[in-house]
């Protein structure tokens, strides 16, 4: 592979109050490791609804910034006071190798960008972006082919709510390829067991999987309920959902919430 170059990305519309911004990202023999927003005049929480697309379908995909920087801190990554990173390499990973695996190559894809609402902004808002990207080489030549899409991890949200202390389950999460991990997002989770045709895979007080993941290195972010099964950091022990005839989440929850549930999944532009 090439050198790794953050190349500046100036194809930015639409960047103002109550607006949808678009952020273009070139396609082409090329493969990204991220996308770095800094922001002027847009407090970050006025940024909603963030969606990664290519060929126009979403892979990854936030409800704001706040969740977004809750799973990067729960890997250990930098958040910066005003900067929106988009990553795709697996930072925590290992193996460098392994950790690019999952970065974005563009080389098959007619369009590829980033979406999100802006709400309130002052001043003259703008966005200064990069995005680090290189170029798969094969006896020095640029191998175009080895920068295609390729597997890459798809992330996305369903809401949920639960009316009562008790009991919630969750048994309608797509069925994608592999799934990596799982965020939760609700104060008012005190366990959860996962179930895959009948059989438990995962059985956890909210306080024994803080313990049991800081233990791998992980940072539980508060608000939050997680569950990973890729704590060696490397590929090998993610959760194969396809062809499972059923697959649901338990959860005990201490009163009433609304749940936002993030799932990583290790897939492909197919499925949802």
């Amino acid at each position: 592979m090439s050198f790794t170059r953050p190349l500046k990305v100036s194809q930015i519309t639409n960047v103002g109050a109550n607006q949808t911004a678009t952020l273009g990202l070139p396609v082409g023999a090329m493969t990204y490791e991220s996308v770095n927003m800094k922001l002027t005049d847009i407090d970050k929480s006025a940024v909603t609804e963030i969606h990664v697309k290519a060929n126009s379908k979403p892979i990854q995909s936030y409800k704001s910034v706040a969740d977004l920087e809750a799973i990067q801190k729960f890997y250990g990554y930098h958040v910066a006071s005003d900067e929106i990173e988009l990553t795709f390499k697996r930072k925590h990973f290992t193996s460098a190798a392994q950790a690019r695996v999952f970065n974005m190559g563009v080389y098959d894809l007619n369009t590829a960008q980033i979406e999100f609402n802006i709400g309130a902004a002052t001043g003259s808002p703008a966005i200064d972006a990069y995005a680090p990207r290189y170029s798969h080489t094969k006896n020095g030549q640029v191998h175009a082919d080895a920068n295609g899409l390729g597997s890459i991890t798809k992330v996305r949200n369903f809401t949920y709510g639960a009316t009562a202390a008790g009991d919630f389950e969750i048994e309608n999460l797509p069925k994608e390829m592999f799934l990596q991990a799982l965020h939760l997002k609700s104060d008012k989770i005190e366990k959860v067991r996962i179930e895959v045709n009948g059989q438990t895979i995962w059985e956890l007080s909210k306080a024994r999987m803080q313990d049991y993941l800081k233990r791998s290195g992980r940072n539980p972010q508060s608000g939050w309920y997680h569950v990973d099964w890729m704590t060696d950091n490397e590929l090998g022990n993610q959760v194969s959902l396809q062809g499972l005839s059923d697959f649901r989440l338990i959860l005990e929850m201490s009163g009433a919430d609304t749940i936002v549930a993030y799932t990583e999944y290790l897939s492909g532009l197919g499925g949802i």
